[in-house]
C-alpha cells in the first residue's frame, strides 16, 4: 500500500513538472513575439551591399568628353539629348544605364541592399517556429563575433517584411534592419550557427 502510494506520488511529480516546463515556455522576444504563424522567406545573398557602387557618380567616356567642352548653358539640353539618342544607339556603352537618367536606380532584386542570388519561403511550420524560437531569445546569441559584416542570408519576417534580419557567417552575427534588436548581444553560438544551417538548407531543398 505504501509503496503504491509512493509511486502515484512520484507519478505526480513528473507530470506536474512536465506540465510546469511546457507552460514556462518563455515568451520570445519583441517584435517575434507577434510574428508566430506568420510566412518568413530566406534570401541568399551576394555578401558586399550595391548602395556604394549604385550611387556613385558615372565615369564614362560620354559624360567626361561633354563636361570637358565648353558649351554654353543655353545649349545643355540638347546636348542631354544628343547624350540620350548616342545610348539609344549604343546602349552597351559604359554609362549609357545612368547617364540619360537624374536619378540612380537601384536593382530590384535586392534585399536591404544586398543583392539576391537565391530565395526560398520557409514552408514547414515546424522550421517557422524554430527561426521565431532562435530570433527571439537572448540565448542564441553571444558576445563574440568579429568587426566586420558580409551577409550571406537574410531572413523577412512576416507577410510585409515586419522584420528583417541579416546573417553573416563569416563575421559570425545577426543584424536588425528595420527594428530594434532585443537581445544585449548578436554574435551567433554554435547551436544558432547548426540550427540556422539545417533550417536554410532544407528550405533550398538541400
Amino acid at each position: 500500500m505504501k509503496t503504491r502510494m509512493l509511486s502515484s506520488i512520484a507519478v505526480g511529480i513528473i507530470a506536474a513538472a512536465a506540465f510546469m516546463s511546457v507552460g514556462c515556455k518563455s515568451t520570445p522576444a519583441s517584435p517575434f513575439n507577434n510574428l508566430q504563424g506568420q510566412p518568413i522567406r530566406i534570401y541568399r545573398l551576394q555578401n558586399y551591399s550595391t548602395a556604394a557602387a549604385v550611387g556613385a557618380a558615372p565615369t564614362d567616356p560620354i559624360s567626361g568628353l561633354l563636361s570637358s567642352l565648353p558649351i554654353p548653358t543655353e545649349f545643355q539640353p540638347q546636348v542631354q539629348q544628343a547624350q540620350g539618342m548616342i545610348c539609344g544607339l549604343v546602349p552597351t556603352m559604359p554609362g549609357c544605364s545612368t547617364a540619360a537618367v537624374g536619378n540612380p536606380v537601384m536593382p530590384s532584386n535586392t534585399f536591404e541592399n544586398y543583392t539576391i542570388i537565391g530565395e526560398a519561403m520557409v514552408m514547414d511550420s515546424s522550421a517557422r517556429d524554430d527561426l521565431i524560437d532562435i530570433f527571439g531569445s537572448k540565448k542564441s546569441f553571444q558576445q563574440r563575433k568579429a568587426s566586420c559584416f558580409y551577409p550571406e542570408f537574410g531572413l523577412a519576417f512576416g507577410s510585409g517584411q515586419t522584420a528583417n534580419v541579416l546573417i553573416s557567417y563569416s563575421c559570425n552575427q545577426a543584424q536588425s534592419k528595420n527594428f530594434q534588436w532585443p537581445h544585449p548581444e548578436s554574435g551567433l553560438t554554435e547551436k544558432t550557427v547548426k540550427s540556422l544551417n539545417t533550417i536554410i538548407q532544407k528550405a533550398f531543398g538541400g
